[in-house]
C-alpha cells in the first residue's frame, strides 16, 4: 500500500510529514546516485553508509529538529518558563518583538527560528546598557548552538 502525505491522521502533522517525505525522496536519489559509482566492496559500503548518515541528519533529522523547536518555542509551558525566567532577573523586561536566531543543528544545518526576546534595561539615565537575549532556547536546550 503506498503512502502519501495527504493520509496521515493528524492535521497538525501536515508540514513533519512534508519534510519527511521531500528528505527521504532526495535522500533515496542521492543513495542510488552514489551506489551506481562503483562495484559493491568493502570501501564502497563503508564510503556509502558514511555519506549516507551525513545526508540522513542534514536532509531529514535537522529539519525535524528545526521544526520541533518552532513547535516548542510556540509552547505555553515555554512562554510561562520564559516570563518566569525574565521575572528572576533585575530590570528585566519582555519586549513585545520578536529576533530570528540562528541555530546549528547536529547534521550541520543552520536553522532559524523565531524567538521573543527581552531587554536588562537599568533604571533610566546616561550610559544605560542595552542586552538582549533569547531566553526561551535556553529551555530547549539549544543554547550551545547559538551563533
Amino acid at each position: 500500500m503506498k503512502s502519501s502525505i495527504g493520509d496521515q491522521p493528524d492535521p497538525l502533522a501536515q508540514p513533519i510529514w512534508e519534510m519527511l517525505f521531500e528528505g527521504l525522496g532526495e535522500l533515496t536519489r542521492l543513495a542510488f546516485e552514489l551506489w551506481s559509482t562503483g562495484l559493491p566492496d568493502g570501501d564502497l559500503l563503508l564510503s556509502f553508509e558514511k555519506q549516507l548518515h551525513s545526508w540522513a541528519a542534514r536532509l531529514i533529522c535537522d529539519p525535524l529538529m528545526g521544526h520541533v523547536i518552532k513547535l516548542a518555542i510556540e509552547s505555553d509551558g515555554l512562554k510561562k518558563e520564559a516570563k518566569e525566567l525574565v521575572q528572576q532577573r533585575p530590570y528585566a523586561r519582555l519586549q513585545d518583538s520578536t529576533k530570528v536566531v540562528k541555530v546549528r543543528l547536529l547534521g550541520g544545518t543552520v536553522q532559524e527560528v523565531v524567538v521573543p526576546y527581552f531587554l536588562r534595561r537599568p533604571p533610566r539615565g546616561p550610559g544605560r546598557p542595552s542586552d538582549k537575549r533569547g531566553p526561551l532556547l535556553s529551555h530547549v536546550g539549544t543554547v550551545g548552538h547559538l551563533w
